[in-house]
């Protein structure tokens, strides 16, 4: 709680155009690193792990991702079932006839 009150204080200070300390530019730096570092060795969401046949996580194909963006999709009300139907043949169809 204490971090973010202390990036609170300086984002408002800067929002006031007040100058920051040397500590604080120095501790934006660390956390700007940090937060590339995470981006950098971020894992997958969930949706994007695909389970083999023994439970064991394995990098999604190019289909598993094409199908699991399809569901995301009808999930959200972005597609109708029928849409989803249709898209889904279509995307079986492209991968099955490139292999």
């Amino acid at each position: 709680m204490e971090e973010l009150s202390r990036l609170e204080a300086i984002k408002s200070a800067l929002e006031q155009g007040k100058q920051i300390s040397e500590i604080d530019k120095k501790y934006l730096k660390e956390k700007y690193v940090k937060l590339e570092e995470n981006q950098k060795n971020k894992t997958k969401p969930d949706s994007e792990i695909v389970h083999n046949t023994l439970g064991q996580a394995k990098k999604p194909s190019e289909i598993d991702s094409a199908l699991i963006n399809l569901i995301e999709r009808l999930a959200k009300g972005e597609i109708s079932p029928d849409q989803y139907d249709s898209l889904r043949k279509k995307t079986m169809g492209k991968y099955s006839g490139s292999k």
